[in-house]
């Protein structure tokens, strides 16, 4: 198929002119289903905004039955709040209706009519409640209306000759009648009110009053009848009936609203549905019609050049023909000129590419593995330098010291007081459990680093862990005088590595009791819940400021100087047991966290997990 036009840009000027006609006729009808589909909804609302009114309105005449039937201030002014805010909703609810039925959106939906019928209703509603508000006057409440009439007369028999208990009794049934509205009651009344007018029939004034009295209370009784001694009899069975109906027919209303705007929804659907239809088919027939006159010539270039492209420009032997007299003509002409450039250089730059690649991925690895190694080699060549320090002045020094007092002691023993040997023997013994300690921590570091020591769980009874610890601990406690507690269940059991938790607490508490001051007070103290146990171990000993404390948190392994400090009475270490506590914590599964302040103590929490029967 040809066209008039010679020019690419005639052709696209024409296709869009096309495509937005078609999106202005969309957009058109887009809008106009909208405002149908937004009416409708309105529509909806507000019949769900006069259900909303209609019951604010039952809930002022509930209200009414409820507090206003028994507050004076009713009968003496005749008016009360929720009467006036009844009165003002049936208002507005009259009003709304009469301009919802006259609305086009009423006879859209086919509600007119019914809109009609439910504002009559609601009318018949509001009258028949006034009249039963008029009723409620008339009838009166303690010393207003017929209630109040009734009380005066009896007030009145009071003042008489009348004998009080008669008077009492017939006055009781009256209350119970008030209270209970059990017409039982009334009829018990009058049996003693004829009793009582036989036997005073002589006293024309007492015989006045009991009959006015009387009078006065069976019209109580009829206006009660008529109102209705239960909220389902008489005028208010009629309102509550009224109600109820009213409600069901106004939820058959909104429901058959909905469902009517449902289908017109549906019908607009489908319309608009076939309107895009149409005008997507229409779209498409024109898309293609221009698509294919502007694009030919453009896929004819493209496959050759893709051609070209995929042989890596090794297909080039002729240049390519021009097809057309526009713009893709004149690009042709261009590829060709583009492309005999293209074919004098390519091979000179992919074979130096490739070279060049090749090189840099091989100087890439060469920087990478040094990069590895000299890391590797400073970090041991640190823990080389930590760990003979170590042996030179933190072993070496309590052995040249023990050697010396050896050596005094086999020159000349008289040299020294029981006292100086007693002490010196106390001194002994402490170097030695010292070198002991550290040997041991040396070894396990050392176990540690070759990954040896392998992680075996199993249940651990936390209790017995504790009281070994602290006997081994008991002489350090006696030196210092230090007080000790232990706060725990013996129930406590977990899941962890039995050498290394007991590694763990003996390093807490010896830190512990080493930086807590003579006569001090070291606690233990264990809570738990249903998966983990919180060790507590608390000391009053020098605390430690919050660089100290990131710094402890921070130490990993002996590449950086591990933190040491001496103890109360010049204990030394080497820091290196807190390293291998946090190794072991971390392969235990559990948290280890620090807590101190200067001058006032250290708190150190440890975190394990519970034993879990399904575990095992």
């Amino acid at each position: 198929m040809s066209f008039a036009f010679t020019s690419l840009r005639s052709k696209i000027l024409v296709s869009y002119l096309a495509f937005v006609t078609l999106l202005f006729l969309i957009i058109w009808l887009s809008f106009s289903f909208y405002q149908k589909r937004e009416q409708m909804a309105l529509t909806i609302n507000e019949l769900n905004a006069l259900r909303s009114l209609f019951l604010q309105a039952t809930r002022q005449e509930k209200h009414f039955y409820a507090y206003d039937l028994t507050d004076t201030a009713f009968y003496r002014s005749e008016q009360c709040s929720s009467l006036t805010e009844y009165n003002q909703l049936v208002t507005s609810l009259t009003n709304r209706t009469v301009s919802l039925t006259q609305s086009e959106d009423a006879y859209r939906l086919a509600i007119n009519t019914s809109l009609a019928v439910l504002n009559h209703s609601w009318n018949e509603y509001a009258k028949l409640f006034n009249a039963t508000v008029n009723l409620c006057l008339k009838r009166g409440f303690k010393d207003y209306g017929q209630e109040g009439k009734m009380r005066d007369y009896a007030h009145a028999l009071e003042r008489t000759s009348i004998n009080k208990v008669q008077l009492l009794t017939l006055r009781r049934y009256e209350k119970d009648y008030i209270i209970r509205k059990d017409t039982l009651y009334a009829f018990h009344f009058f049996c003693i009110l004829q009793s009582l007018q036989s036997q005073y029939s002589k006293d024309a004034q007492v015989v006045e009053l009991l009959k006015h009295y009387g009078e006065s209370f069976r019209n109580l009784t009829q206006i009660d009848a008529e109102l209705g001694l239960t909220p389902l009899l008489g005028k208010r069975g009629k309102i509550l009936m009224m109600t109820q109906q009213l409600e069901k027919d106004l939820d058959t209303l909104i429901i058959k609203a909905e469902l009517e705007a449902k289908r017109i929804r549906h019908e607009l659907t489908i319309s608009f549905l076939l309107i895009m239809g149409g005008a997507f088919v229409l779209c498409i027939i024109l898309s293609f019609l221009f698509s294919y006159s502007i694009t030919r010539p453009v896929n004819l270039l493209t496959q050759q050049v893709d051609q070209i492209a995929a042989s890596r420009f090794e297909s080039i032997s002729s240049p390519l023909p021009v097809r057309s007299k526009d713009e893709v003509g004149t690009l042709t002409d261009h590829i060709n000129q583009m492309l005999s450039q293209i074919q004098l250089h390519l091979e000179e730059v992919q074979a130096s590419s490739e070279l060049l690649t090749q090189q840099n991925g091989e100087l890439h690895q060469y920087n990478q593995r040094l990069t590895v190694s000299e890391l590797q080699l400073r970090q041991l060549n640190a823990v080389k330098d930590r760990f003979f320090a170590i042996i030179s002045h933190d072993l070496r020094g309590p052995l040249v010291s023990l050697q010396n007092f050896m050596q005094l002691y086999e020159e000349d023993y008289t040299l020294f007081s029981v006292e100086e040997l007693q002490l010196m023997k106390r001194r002994s013994i402490t170097s030695i459990n010292q070198m002991i300690n550290l040997l041991d921590n040396l070894l396990s570091w050392a176990l540690m680093q070759i990954d040896h020591i392998r992680y075996v769980p199993g249940k651990v009874d936390l209790s017995e862990v504790l009281n070994k610890n602290h006997e081994l601990v008991m002489q350090s406690l006696e030196v210092k005088k230090i007080r000790f507690r232990l706060v725990i269940e013996d129930s406590i059991k977990l899941w962890a590595d039995y050498n290394m938790v007991d590694f763990i607490l003996r390093n807490l508490l010896s830190n512990a009791i080493k930086f807590t001051h003579p006569e001090g007070e070291v606690i233990i103290k264990v809570m738990a819940d249903e998966t983990t146990a919180d060790i507590t171990i608390c000391d009053t000993g020098i605390g430690m400021d919050h660089h100290m404390l990131a710094k402890i948190m921070s130490s990993q392994d002996l590449s950086v100087d591990p933190v040491s400090t001496l103890g109360t009475l010049k204990e030394k270490g080497t820091g290196l047991g807190l390293i291998i506590c946090q190794d072991f914590v971390r392969r235990n599964g559990g948290v280890l966290t620090f807590d101190s302040e200067p001058g006032k103590g250290t708190t150190a929490t440890l975190k394990l997990n519970r034993y879990v029967k399904k575990r095992s």
